[in-house]
């Protein structure tokens, strides 16, 4: 102890060179035990005791921890079996206990699949601490979870907007009729397109809507008579802003907001659009791509005959009315193989895109398989029950009697 005359405490402790750093180290290492303890205690279907008590009493009464403090070890326990590489980092000493607290709080409120993409961020990011702040770690966390919140508002609002969609044909009492209904955004990008390209440049003599309706029938005639236009849709994709599940913002080419787009919806809108991306950084344009996915004529026609509308189990519809959907992605490498090929209806094919449903086709059989989180469903191509096995042949009835064939009369 020394006194220090000037300090209204008479009396000041002199921590010894390193000693504080030996306490730290000792506190983090007691910190791991404990919460190792929970974690084991997971696994037992009793109760856990150390030294003859209860885990939760050992922990208040002899590691001096608050209720509190007890149910928040038992939340981190239970959390970090999603966040593995993060309670890796915590052993190591790269991690305190309150962050680690804050990372499995923070990550509550995400899925399981969402969390684990997290652990690994969070984890590097806790490693490289030497070099970065010690709240690097929570805030590259709180920007982790606030992005995937985006981008699970952008997926519900598709959702929403996808089960709305509905088309009903009017007829009026004096004479013709009319179309009513609602489009989720790809599908309304893909028809003003569409429509907007058969309207052709705006007449001076002719008001553009009658223009845009006389393009809608001049559409349904091309598919009626076998034609099959191909929008193009542009899409503006911000460098600064885009993320592993926002894409970018639709260009509708018309007056009203710019819908944003995931990226399930454009692998979807690409195979039944031509897509022309255009890329910028900031308020600064960059290029323009062509994103090219049209599947050949007669490899269409070959899956169209193969598959005789669509392959989605328990699904009725026609030729007429389907995409062909690439199983592996033109992103991942897939190609215009018909093997790598399926025939799939609009509403299908988002379905198979926004949900990542995993498609197997046997191309020996045509049986297509169809996974999600354990979900399995099958079918077969149209008018293929299966082959049936061929009844056995009939015993022949002088070998079951063992006796000589009698010779025909005229032999």
């Amino acid at each position: 102890m020394t006194t220090t005359p000037d300090s209204p405490l008479t009396d000041r402790y002199d921590v010894p060179t390193g000693a504080l750093s030996a306490w730290s180290h000792a506190l983090h290492a007691a910190e791991v035990g404990l919460l190792e303890a929970y974690v084991e205690a997971r696994t037992w279907r009793g109760t856990m005791a150390v030294e003859g008590m209860p885990l939760d009493d050992y922990a208040r009464l002899v590691c001096r921890r608050s209720r509190g403090e007890v149910v928040r070890l038992r939340r981190i326990a239970d959390r970090i079996r999603v966040l593995p590489e993060t309670y890796r980092a915590f052993r190591l000493g790269f991690l305190t206990l309150a962050q680690l607290g804050a990372v499995c709080d923070r990550t509550a409120i995400l899925s399981d699949s969402e969390s684990q993409r997290i652990d690994g961020i969070v984890a590097d990011a806790a490693f490289a601490g030497a070099t970065m702040s010690p709240d690097r770690p929570l805030a590259i966390c709180d920007a982790q979870v606030k992005q995937l919140l985006s981008a699970r508002e952008a997926q519900d609002a598709e959702d929403a907007s996808v089960a709305a969609v509905h088309l009903s044909l009017q007829p009026s009492l004096l004479g013709g009729g009319g179309v009513k209904g609602h489009l989720d955004d790809a599908g309304f990008a893909t028809l003003t397109a569409a429509v907007e390209a058969s309207a052709g440049p705006p007449s001076p003599h002719t008001p553009r809507s009658q223009q845009l309706a006389e393009g809608l029938v001049a559409l349904a005639s091309q598919r009626a008579e076998g034609g099959r236009a191909r929008p193009q849709v542009v899409v503006h994709v911000d460098l600064a802003d885009v993320t592993d599940t926002v894409a970018g913002t639709l260009s509708l080419g018309r007056p009203g907001p710019t819908p944003t787009i995931t990226a399930r919806t454009l692998e979807a809108l690409a195979c039944h659009a031509e897509l022309i991306v255009q890329l910028t950084e900031g308020e600064r344009p960059l290029t323009r791509i062509a994103a090219r996915t049209e599947v050949p004529a007669l490899t269409r026609q070959a899956v169209l005959a193969r598959d005789r509308g669509c392959r989605w189990p328990g699904c009725d519809a026609p030729a007429a009315w389907v995409d062909v959907h690439h199983i592996v992605h033109r992103a991942d490498g897939g190609d215009h193989d018909p093997d790598n090929l399926i025939a799939l209806c609009r509403a299908h094919h988002l379905q198979a895109h926004r949900q990542e449903w995993e498609l197997q086709l046997d191309p020996i059989t045509g049986s297509l398989v169809c996974r999600r989180n354990g979900t399995l469903l099958e079918s077969r191509p149209r008018g293929r029950p299966g082959a049936l096995e061929a009844p056995d042949p009939q015993p022949d009835l002088w070998d079951l009697l063992d006796v000589e064939r009698p010779l025909p009369a005229w032999a």
